[in-house]
């Protein structure tokens, strides 16, 4: 949710992609084929530090193949489960339903919505999210301040201890 980084792009990180002393992570080859530099924000670096490695091995290495990312689905699920986080419907605007499954690129979505609300240039949100185009960012951004922030709050509520 803090780094607005895709799924794929995160499995790949490798230890000598990340520079401990700047709190960066260096993405070589992105979705659009462009390289980016990702921000991790002191919780995350916290984290990397407690796991953190020498050499290029990968940051989620597979318990069985090491070089492989490892499959978290089922870590995912918990995770959602423990979260109370389930899937939802949603009126669709010409009055439908549709079952809405929360994934973890939702996780960009509300990286994007979160930048926006906070009053960030469209430009900035873009250059974060490794988008190439305005549009493709106008897309991750998500209208409705209000419930949004209802929604926000209810996640830190869930995150508190």
């Amino acid at each position: 949710m803090v780094t607005g980084a895709r799924k794929g792009e995160l499995m790949s990180l490798h230890w000598s992609d990340v520079n401990f002393k700047e709190s960066t992570g260096y993405l070589g080859d992105t979705k659009n084929g462009s390289s980016r530099e990702l921000h991790f924000p002191p919780v995350v670096m916290a984290e990397l530090k407690r796991f953190q490695e020498v050499g290029s091995g990968l940051i989620f290495p597979s318990a069985e193949k090491p070089n492989q990312p490892m499959d978290f689905r089922k870590a995912w699920r918990n995770a959602l489960t423990a979260a109370n986080i389930s899937d939802k419907d949603v009126l669709n605007a010409d009055g439908s339903i549709k079952l809405e499954k929360f994934t973890f690129h939702c996780l960009r979505h509300g990286f994007c919505s979160a930048l926006s609300d906070a009053g960030k240039e469209i430009n900035q949100i873009a250059k974060l999210a490794g988008h190439k185009s305005i549009q493709t960012t106008m897309r991750y951004i998500h209208q409705g301040r209000d419930q949004k922030r209802q929604i926000v709050n209810e996640l830190a509520q869930a995150f508190s201890l």
